[in-house]
C-alpha cells in the first residue's frame, strides 16, 4: 500500500507545474554552464536575424490600422474612400492685415501653385484657384473667381466686394472679416498623407512671405503626433537608460552588473521590434512606450540572478558553482515572476482593438525573451567573465535599513493592513 502511495505521490508531483519548473532549470543550468560559448552565440546569431527585420519597422498614426481590418465600420470608410475618393485633406491659414492687398494675394497665389507641385497632392483650392459659377440665360457659366491678379488698391477692393457677396467664398475660403484666407489641400488616395504633411510643413517654413501661415488637418494632427512619438522615444530612453544604469553602478559596483542586465533588456528589444517587422507591424502611439516598459522590467530579471551569484561568490563558492547555485536558487522564482507578467500583457490579446492587440502581444514577447535570456545568456556569460565576490557599495547601511524596514512591518502589522484597505477603498471609490 505504501508502494501505490508512493508511486501515487511520484506520479502526481511529475505532473506538477513545479515539477517541470524546477526540471526546466536544471537542463538551463546544464546548458548554461556545459556549452556556455555555443549559447552565447546562438543568441547573438538570432539577435542579428531579428536586427534585419527590426529594421523595417515604422510608426502609424492611421486610425483604421487601430481596427480589425474586417471590422464592417473599416470596409464601409474604405468603400466610401473608393467610390467618392479620399476624405483627407490638410488645412493652411493664412493670415494678413488685408486678405485682398495685391500683395497678399500674390502670396496666395505662390504658394497654391508651388503646393501643386508637390508629389501627392490632388487639388489645391484657394482664392486664386477656385471657379466662380454663374446662372445665365442658357445655362451656367463657370471661369476661374480671379482671372488675373489685380496689381492696384481698387483692383483688391473690387474683388472684396465681389467675394463678400457671394456665400459660396465668404465665410469659406475668406473669412467675413477679410483677415484669413484658407488653402485647401487634398491629398492624393494612394498618397502618404502624414510624411505628405510633414513635407508641407517643412514647405512653408521656406516661404519669404510677411503673411503668417497656420497648418491644420487630421494628416497635420498625425504627424505632429508620430513627430512626438519620436521625440518622446530619443528623450525618454537615454534617460531611463541613465537612471537604470547608475542604479546598477551604486548596487553592484561592478561592470557585469551594469553590462549584463543591459545586455538582455537590448537583445530582447531588438528580438521584439525584429518580430514586428517579420508580422510587417508598426509602432503605434501605444506600443511605442513598448520599449521603455522592456527597459523597466527586462532589467529586474538579471538583476535577481547577478545579485544572487554575488552572494555565492561571497560565501566562498567558485565560478561555476557559484553560477550553478544562483540559476537553482532564484530561476524558479524568475520563471514565475516572468510567466506572470507575460499573462497579464497577453490578457490583451482578447481585446476587440487592433492596436490593444498588437500592443499585448509583442509586450508579452518582449517580456519572454528578457526571463529566457536572462536565465541562458546570462549564466553562460557569468560562467565565462572573471569572477569575484562584488565590492557593494555601504552593504551594512543596506542591511541596517532593511532590518529597519523589517523591524516596522513587524511591530506595526495590523497598522499596515488598515492603511492599506483605507487606501484600496479610496482608489476604488474612482470606479464607480
Amino acid at each position: 500500500m505504501r508502494k501505490v502511495k508512493g508511486k501515487l505521490f511520484t506520479l502526481m508531483n511529475e505532473c506538477s507545474f513545479k515539477y517541470w519548473r524546477d526540471q526546466l532549470v536544471k537542463k538551463l543550468v546544464r546548458i548554461a554552464t556545459d556549452h556556455p560559448r555555443a549559447v552565447i552565440l546562438i543568441i547573438l546569431i538570432l539577435t542579428v536575424v531579428f536586427g534585419f527585420f527590426a529594421t523595417r519597422v515604422t510608426m502609424t498614426t492611421d486610425l483604421k490600422e487601430f481596427f480589425p481590418q474586417d471590422d464592417h465600420r473599416v470596409i464601409t470608410y474604405e468603400q466610401v474612400e473608393v467610390d467618392f475618393g479620399a476624405a483627407e485633406y490638410i488645412m493652411l491659414a493664412l493670415e494678413a492685415e488685408d486678405l485682398f492687398h495685391p500683395a497678399t494675394i500674390r502670396s496666395i497665389d505662390l504658394i497654391t501653385r508651388d503646393l501643386e507641385e508637390i508629389e501627392g497632392v490632388a487639388t489645391v483650392r484657394s482664392l486664386t484657384s477656385v471657379d466662380e459659377i454663374k446662372g445665365t440665360e442658357w445655362g451656367l457659366e463657370i471661369s476661374p473667381l480671379v482671372s488675373e491678379l489685380p496689381t492696384t488698391p481698387e483692383a483688391g477692393e473690387d474683388l472684396r466686394e465681389k467675394v463678400l457677396a457671394d456665400e459660396l467664398y465668404s465665410g469659406a475660403i475668406v473669412s467675413k472679416d477679410t483677415k484669413v484666407g484658407l488653402i485647401i489641400i487634398e491629398v492624393q488616395p494612394d498618397a502618404d498623407s502624414v510624411a505628405l504633411a510633414g513635407l508641407i510643413t517643412q514647405r512653408i517654413k521656406d516661404y519669404s512671405i510677411p503673411e503668417r501661415l497656420y497648418l491644420t488637418g487630421t494628416p497635420v494632427l498625425n504627424n505632429l503626433l508620430a513627430s512626438s512619438m519620436q521625440k518622446d522615444l530619443k528623450k525618454l530612453f537615454p534617460v531611463v537608460l541613465f537612471i537604470i544604469a547608475l542604479i546598477l553602478f551604486l548596487h553592484f559596483r561592478d561592470f557585469k552588473g551594469v553590462a549584463l542586465p543591459f545586455a538582455t533588456v537590448f537583445i530582447s528589444l531588438i528580438w521584439t521590434l525584429g518580430l514586428m517587422g517579420l508580422l510587417g507591424k508598426k509602432l503605434s502611439p501605444l506600443n511605442a512606450v513598448m520599449p521603455i516598459i522592456l527597459v523597466s522590467l527586462g532589467n529586474a530579471y538579471g538583476i535577481y540572478l547577478l545579485n544572487r551569484f554575488g552572494e555565492e561568490l561571497s560565501r566562498g563558492k567558485k565560478r561555476r558553482e557559484a553560477v550553478v547555485s544562483a540559476l537553482i536558487a532564484v530561476g524558479p522564482a524568475i520563471i514565475m515572476a516572468g510567466a506572470t507578467t507575460v499573462a497579464g500583457f497577453a490578457s490583451n490579446l482578447f481585446s476587440d482593438i487592433t492596436l490593444m492587440r498588437d500592443f499585448g502581444l509583442f509586450t508579452s514577447f518582449g517580456v519572454a525573451v528578457s526571463f529566457a535570456v536572462s536565465l541562458t545568456f546570462i549564466p553562460a556569460a557569468l560562467s565565462l567573465l572573471p569572477a569575484r565576490p562584488p565590492a557593494r557599495g555601504n552593504k551594512s547601511r543596506e542591511r541596517k535599513t532593511l532590518q529597519l524596514l523589517a523591524g516596522w512591518i513587524n511591530h506595526k502589522p495590523r497598522s499596515i493592513v488598515v492603511v492599506s484597505l483605507l487606501l484600496l477603498l479610496t482608489t476604488a471609490l474612482g470606479l464607480l
